[in-house]
């Protein structure tokens, strides 16, 4: 029976799915510097936790599986100091351990194309 080719995007599928890459988007967030964020996350990531590695193998088996569906977020609106309300938008904790993943997945993918731009140029909104 002849081997099914699999290409590149069902490599970098695979690569995103592993159990491993999702501990690293979760190391990620963990990481992560805005501490106001994460606030959000304390009791869910402390629960999370205590079976980490049966979530982010169940994560991993509904994503191979294609059983995973993003959630609904939740938007908040925080205060300013001005008075007004700045909305925050909240992923489910999935959402943001594959969210995370994503980004190194491509991150790594792309990593040669941006070594020629990095510490070279300045990418910005300000002219």
């Amino acid at each position: 029976m002849a081997r099914k080719k699999t290409s590149k995007w069902d490599r970098l599928y695979e690569q995103l799915c592993a159990p491993e890459q999702l501990k690293t988007g979760l190391i990620h967030f963990r990481n992560a510097q805005e501490t106001r964020y994460k606030n959000y996350y304390r009791e869910v990531l402390a629960a999370y936790s205590l079976a980490e590695d049966e979530n982010l193998s169940g994560l991993s088996s509904r994503l191979r599986g294609g059983s995973y569906v993003p959630r609904r977020p939740i938007v908040i609106n925080v205060p300013r100091p001005d008075g007004l309300l700045r909305p925050t938008t909240l992923l489910h904790l999935d959402d943001l351990i594959v969210y995370e993943a994503v980004a190194t997945v491509l991150a790594g993918k792309f990593a040669g194309i941006r070594k020629q731009f990095e510490k070279k140029s300045v990418f910005s909104n300000i002219g």
